[in-house]
């Protein structure tokens, strides 16, 4: 079975956000790539009561050269990963929910910026 956020980068592809190995990765951008979105695992706590419960976080960075092009990217990654009572594969999501606005940081090789954003999710282990 896929992970979380396999399946998340999955639904990134399918939405056509990117390329998986291309522009989309989990929990590294490659130093070569300068547009990019990556998704980064987070606690994922398992509650021994409701073993397939899980309620917790993950970060979404995206790397840009421009501010522009970055918080647009950000924006419609944002825009794809907030759900409720979304079934995906392997998984019924009850909600997935952005903290925050993209903010950005400069990325010190290249002087490209990446941005990121943080997300609340609560799902149930389906597959």
């Amino acid at each position: 079975m896929a992970t979380f956020l396999d399946t998340l980068l999955a639904k990134l592809e399918t939405d056509g956000l990117g390329t998986q190995g291309v522009d989309l990765f989990i929990n590294n951008i490659p130093a070569r790539v300068e547009e990019a979105t990556a998704l980064m695992s987070d606690l994922m706590p398992i509650d021994p009561e409701l073993p397939n419960y899980r309620k917790g976080r993950f970060q979404v960075v995206v790397r840009s050269r421009t501010h522009a092009a970055g918080y647009g990217r950000a924006q419609s990654v944002t825009a794809a990963l907030t759900m409720e009572n979304r079934a995906l594969t392997g998984y019924k999501i009850n909600y997935s929910r952005p903290q925050h606005e993209p903010f950005d940081f400069p990325r010190s090789e290249g002087n490209g910026l990446e941005f990121s954003v943080n997300f609340d999710v609560n799902y149930v282990i389906t597959g």
